[in-house]
């Protein structure tokens, strides 16, 4: 659960900033939040042992995603349908860090 929560975290705070889909842990690492319960690059083994991330998605594949067919990132040994929250949540920031890409082209 915790790396889940870790995960989800650093990636909404990663599309917020950078309006993209992380393309490795690096990117992961380079936004990374201090006195969140892991830090990358040096938990990356541990958290990547726990969570599957699709670093071949962009935002806009996660955006079409409903939480019942979300891949983007799932728990390896957990079920992934407790996540759904998590799901929901991810695909309307994606929607939304989309909707603010938009804007500001011209």
């Amino acid at each position: 659960m915790q790396c889940m929560k870790f995960v989800y975290r650093s990636i909404v705070q990663y599309v917020e900033v950078t309006g993209e889909w992380p393309r490795g842990w690096s990117d992961l690492a380079a936004n990374s939040s201090k006195g969140l319960a892991f830090q990358l690059p040096r938990d990356q083994d541990r958290v990547a042992a726990q969570v599957a991330v699709r670093f071949d998605v962009r935002l806009a594949d996660v955006a079409k995603m409903t939480p019942d067919t979300f891949d983007a990132f799932r728990p390896r040994r957990e079920p992934y349908y407790q996540y759904k929250g998590f799901y929901e949540s991810m695909i309307d920031t994606a929607t939304k860090a989309l909707a603010r890409e938009q804007k500001l082209q011209p």
